[in-house]
């Protein structure tokens, strides 16, 4: 489907990715990731480029952040299992610091008080749900699936696909919302509409090169095109 500007679409379900998404959790994520580089005796990395590490999950997140500081050709063992123990140790702690949901998430939420919402995420439940909660949100929401809660993460379509069989939606009828590529490949792979953000941790030009559905430059424009 072609992106048109004003174009709008009738839903019954959206379906959210988290970081970068509905919560600004950056600052939280790159000191934790520094924190664990300093205490195995890494040198630390401009949080920028941590940023462009999140979202496969907290393996993905630790591997390419050691490999940046300290190029292994991929070959790595203990210190790279002892880095996201201790990184997950971190995180756990502190990962409500900073982390807040982006302006107009409060009330997008509240204008979809009526329609069926679900968060999709490759973050680990063990810090999804504590997060959503702390953030005051957790209720506004049916379903919330974790890296873990399914076989597969996005790009697959499977935790999509997840939902969208527990709330008996058709995908036409879904909207998968996201800040990443990989959000826009895992909407179009389960069949959904896809609608990428703009104010989330990616490069505008990832968004638009994966050429979702929409494209939206703040929150509370999704409800303006799906609703």
């Amino acid at each position: 489907m072609s992106v048109h500007q004003f174009e709008r679409w009738p839903v019954d379900l959206v379906l959210f990715d988290l970081d970068g998404t509905l919560i600004d959790s950056a600052h939280d994520i790159g000191l934790c990731v520094n924190e664990t580089l300093r205490r195995i005796g890494k040198p630390t990395i401009d949080e920028r480029v941590i940023y462009g590490f999140v979202g496969r999950g907290v393996i993905p997140l630790i591997e390419q952040a050691l490999e940046e500081v300290a190029p292994s050709g991929g070959r790595r063992g203990p210190e790279t299992q002892a880095a996201i123990r201790l990184f997950l140790d971190l995180y756990q702690e502190h990962s409500l610091d900073h982390t807040k949901l982006y302006p107009g998430v409060s009330k997008l939420l509240e204008a979809y008080s009526g329609k069926a919402l679900a968060v999709v995420t490759n973050k680990a439940e063990r810090f999804t749900w504590p997060i959503l909660k702390g953030l005051g949100v957790r209720d506004r929401f049916r379903w919330v699936l974790g890296g873990d809660s399914v076989k597969e993460k996005k790009p697959h379509p499977g935790p999509i696909l997840h939902v969208l069989e527990a709330a008996g939606v058709s995908p036409h009828r879904a909207v998968f919302v996201g800040d990443s590529a990989i959000d826009i490949e895992a909407g179009k792979a389960a069949g959904t509409l896809t609608c990428g953000v703009l104010y989330g941790l990616r490069p505008e030009s990832e968004i638009r090169e994966a050429a979702p559905d929409a494209i939206v430059e703040t929150a509370i424009e999704i409800r303006d095109r799906f609703f």
